[in-house]
């Protein structure tokens, strides 16, 4: 190790035991298992240390290396147990261990209900459960979804209802390759879910009034008063707040598809110009002796406040704590080194809840700050611009293209799309939505003063408007972003190494470390076109689990082939984004309505299509054909089918009711014919 590397790391000790802490949590979240080991060397560890503090120099010199080894083997058992602990199914009173015999349930709403399209929604924490005559406290969150007809109902956040509806566990996703939504929940402690109409519940107390609630239903109100716009509503409850209930999914789409969805989504960009604000307002505060510890106190009391407000996601948090180290140091006069002061953040945030691990704005928050840190200053500094707006700007592109350099592999790993015009929109929306900020928080200020909030609030409904008309413009054009991209974890690595390395040859200037990147570069490239090898030798039908929209995937020599109703297709997109990521490898595209029975031959494939009941003309014999897929419930028999096909498999889609479905297994096991019950079975994937 060079001496200038060894310097670095041993100023940043956290960005060191880091690694080790997430290898813990990986293990014990993959392979779950107990702790009993992981407890017993983290015990070991600790009076190591103590026995450490009666040794001399010299011999605490010459067990350095053990020493060392064993802080990395404690930080990797902090992980594992950390993990441990934070899972509820692990806790003996966890509402799923005897789920069957619970016959009541005293839950607290954590949130206010949130109307959806067909639903009203929110999650809650179960607090006891009646088993065998006794209430019993338990652990657990559940997800309620609430029927349309109680939204006159006024539930809130920390009301208590009874019910007495047995639980559902959250399906697995029923469709290859879908978004893991059981999984998502799982790492949020969610593992059941209930759907209640009005009798199945009833409201035992009203829970006292969060302040935090309060005071978010307060700016709400605010801005709905005096901005007149709903989706300039919706934007600014979204910049302000991070309230993303009222936004538009095209709106939302346009924001993601250029490049700019942190503006309205809570980050570390919003605290950053809170902080901001609080260090100019507070800045009298250094002239006075007798106020200065005041200042940091004040400015951490405020800045821990707004990130509660906002709902303390992942990405705030991080940009908290760091700001927080960073107020501390300059307290105590400590060189802040921002390597470790992000590493540590890191350690914090995963002891807090190691789950954020998986959390997409949690890695983006990181990547992108990791990029700021490394690219930023060296590239700022590379060109010097004594015209201050010119140097603005400058220094606006360095830092949103420092971010993009490490979170472009995180993007297209989750997104599976590119926005290319990132830098002109953020360029434009980046100052113009800091401005907005400074704006909503001058008018929550001024609401008391009807008319000059009144004033105020159409002047950011007229700069939101046209903040929104760019960005929906922006999106709309044929090159704003580069879709169907997929790389995997072993790609993600390789770009990280090659970006790293590139770094290093720039800095050290040497020739080998040029030589590291290229070979990254040339894996990266053989690891590509192997992708797209596969994608023109993939040969495979799918019939997704989609009831009310019929859905037909055939993928085959370099050609595709969708069968549903083009509404169907935007519609189902998320459902089928796996899939939709391979076509940039397809030579041949091709869409055909599902209104009609319909033949198909695809590389050998035969498949028969039936929408409603087939005849088979005169003189003719039966239609040889692999599948049979029954759709849009047709009035059929499977001996009307036999008749006119002479299939290898029958395949009901999710589109026919169940019980015809069950009626036509029955007839189809006396005939002895092999079947597939998509409702029951989910999707039907095969290889051919």
């Amino acid at each position: 190790m060079r001496s200038s590397d060894f310097t670095f790391f041993k100023q940043a000790p956290f960005l060191r035991l880091l690694p080790g802490f997430i290898t813990g949590i990986l293990i014990q979240y993959y392979f779950p298992h107990k702790i009993i080991l992981e407890s017993g060397l983290i015990t070991t560890f600790i009076f190591y240390t103590i026995l450490l503090r009666y040794r001399s120099i010299q011999q605490i010199y010459r067990l350095s290396f053990i020493t060392g080894l064993y802080i990395y083997i404690a930080f990797i058992s902090l992980g594992s147990v950390i993990t441990r602990f934070s899972n509820v199914q692990h806790y003996d009173n966890w509402i799923g261990h005897h789920a069957d015999k619970h016959q009541a349930f005293l839950i607290r709403l954590l949130e206010t209900p949130v109307e959806r399209k067909k639903s009203l929604k929110t999650t809650a924490i179960v607090e006891r459960c009646l088993t065998k005559g006794e209430w019993q406290a338990s652990e657990g969150n559940v997800l309620l979804y609430f029927s349309k007809e109680e939204k006159n109902k006024v539930l809130k956040s920390g009301d208590y209802l009874l019910l007495q509806k047995p639980l559902q566990l959250i399906d697995d996703p029923e469709n290859p390759g879908a978004f893991n939504y059981a999984a998502y929940l799982a790492r949020k402690n969610i593992y059941h879910r209930l759907f209640l109409k009005a009798n199945d519940y009833r409201l035992v107390d009203s829970g006292r009034k969060s302040i935090t609630r309060y005071k978010v239903h307060l700016i709400l109100s605010a801005l709905r008063k005096h901005i007149p716009g709903k989706q300039e509503q919706a934007i600014a409850e979204a910049l302000l707040i991070g309230y993303t209930f009222d936004l538009e999914d095209d709106l939302v789409d346009a924001y993601s598809k250029t490049g700019v969805i942190h503006v309205i989504a809570i980050s570390g960009m919003h605290l950053g110009l809170v902080y901001g604000i609080l260090l100019w307002l507070t800045s009298f505060f250094k002239r006075i002796k007798l106020l200065q510890w005041i200042r940091p106190v004040l400015i951490l009391l405020v800045l821990w406040a707004f990130s509660i407000l906002v709902g303390a996601g992942a990405s705030i948090l991080r940009a908290a704590v760091i700001f927080s180290f960073m107020l501390i140091a300059e307290w105590l006069q400590r060189k802040h080194n921002p390597y470790n002061s992000l590493a540590a953040s890191m350690f914090c945030l995963l002891c807090f809840n190691p789950f954020y691990l998986w959390d997409i704005g949690f890695q983006l928050s990181y990547t992108a700050v990791a990029g700021i840190i490394v690219f930023a200053r060296p590239f700022y500094h590379y060109w010097y611009i004594s015209y201050t707006p010119i140097r603005y700007c400058w220094q606006l592109v360095i830092v949103t293209c420092s971010a993009q350099v490490f979170t472009i592999p995180v993007v297209l790993y989750h997104f599976h799309q590119f926005p290319n015009l990132f830098l002109i929109t953020n360029l434009i929306v980046v100052p113009l939505s800091g401005v907005v900020l400074y704006g909503l928080i001058l008018l929550l200020i001024l609401s008391p003063f009807h008319w000059v909030a009144s004033v105020l609030g159409i002047v950011l409904d007229k700069t939101l408007a046209f903040m929104n008309q760019l960005i929906l413009y922006t999106g709309q054009l044929p090159f704003a972003v580069t879709s169907h991209i997929q790389i995997n974890a072993v790609q993600i690595i390789g770009y990280f190494l090659f970006v790293l390395y590139i770094c290093r040859w720039i800095i050290h200037k040497k020739s080998v470390f040029l030589l590291y990147a290229l070979v990254c570069l040339a894996t990266l490239v053989a690891l590509y076109a192997y992708r797209h090898i596969q994608i023109r030798q993939k040969k495979q039908l799918i019939v997704y689990h989609l009831p009310g929209q019929p859905v037909t995937e055939i993928l085959g020599g370099g050609k595709y082939i969708s069968i549903a109703n083009p509404e169907n297709l935007s519609a189902t997109l998320k459902m089928r984004l796996p899939t939709h990521t391979l076509l940039g490898g397809f030579r041949k595209k091709t869409a055909l309505p599902s209104q009609k029975n319909r033949l198909l031959s695809v590389n050998g494939l035969n498949i028969a299509f039936v929408h409603q009941k087939p005849l088979l003309r005169n003189g003719y014999s039966e239609i040889e054909t692999d599948i049979v897929i029954v759709q849009n419930n047709p009035a059929v028999t499977v001996a009307d089918l036999q008749r006119v096909f002479k299939a290898r498999l029958y395949v009901w889609d999710a589109n026919n009711p169940l019980w015809k479905i069950r009626k036509w297994k029955k007839e189809a096991d006396s005939l002895h014919l092999r079947h597939h019950s998509i409702p029951e079975q989910g999707a039907f994937v095969m290889d051919f």
